[in-house]
């Protein structure tokens, strides 16, 4: 059905967009008088930072269909790995942060107000990791987002040789 690569592709992008269109829900939440936004932000803040683990989840079957391609980078496929490790860690910790604030803050009403804006931090630190795990998941398949222009194969290079000396006949 999907190999490895298309599954990874389908749920990467729900913690990257996710964190990107929450950041100002979490905001205003933390900033308005009404619990009950505050509460369910902190509900919505645990279940996003868990949408991390599918895509971290698939990474490597995605991996494993990558690397026997041809013209795959498995520095940058590295690179990837090791931001979406971090990534991870912050979603999780994220997520973590909000089920604690929201917990606490039933018991002890004034503990929401931190709680909600302490999560807010954390979502905005998080949305920026996502942001570079995508960066970096790009560029294995998208040159154009890197400095460097991608080589030619020496098949090409010699297509290349031989079209410029036909051009000089």
């Amino acid at each position: 059905m999907f190999n490895g690569a298309q599954l990874h592709l389908i749920v990467n992008h729900l913690p990257i967009i996710g964190f990107v269109l929450f950041v100002p829900i979490i905001l205003m939440a933390s900033f308005t008088r009404r619990s009950d936004y505050k509460r369910l932000a902190l509900l919505a803040a645990m279940f996003l930072g868990l949408l991390a683990l599918p895509a971290f989840w698939t990474g490597e079957p995605a991996e494993d269909t990558l690397e026997r391609q041809a013209g795959i980078s498995e520095n940058l496929i590295e690179q990837h790995e090791e931001s979406a490790e971090l990534a991870l860690v912050a979603a999780l910790a994220t997520s973590g942060l909000a089920a604690l604030g929201w917990l606490v803050s039933r018991k002890k009403e004034a503990w929401l107000v931190p709680a909600t804006r302490g999560t807010a931090m954390a979502v905005i630190l998080t949305t920026g990791l996502m942001a570079w795990v995508g960066h970096e998941g790009g560029k294995i398949r998208h040159p154009e987002i890197t400095n460097t222009t991608p080589s030619l194969s020496t098949q090409d290079q010699n297509v290349s040789i031989q079209n410029k000396n036909d051009d000089d006949d």
